[in-house]
């Protein structure tokens, strides 16, 4: 299994472990970026949400 540096929580693919790492980075940052209000997400899905308020 592969452990989460920050939290210590395990997954058993490395991809599963990848999304779960954007959810410690800080509030406004990450490499998803709205286009509408610039606001920034750790996901692609989580973005992809965000921007059907709009």
């Amino acid at each position: 299994t592969l452990a989460c540096p920050t939290c210590g929580r395990s997954f058993a693919r490395r991809e599963h472990l990848k999304r779960h790492c954007a959810t410690h980075l800080p509030a406004g940052t990450g490499p998803f970026v709205c286009q509408i209000c610039a606001k920034c997400f750790g996901r692609s899905d989580v973005l992809t949400q965000h921007e059907a308020t709009h």
